[in-house]
């Protein structure tokens, strides 16, 4: 059986800026950033 092999990258996957969620009229989440 083959192995495979993986690395590690330093770029980025997923960057959030200022994200607002909204359910119905509930705010759930106010300004999330994950950069």
């Amino acid at each position: 059986m083959a192995q495979t092999q993986m690395t590690v990258s330093d770029e980025v996957a997923i960057q959030i800026q200022d994200m607002n969620k909204w359910y119905g009229s509930f705010h759930v989440l106010r300004d999330i950033n994950l950069t």
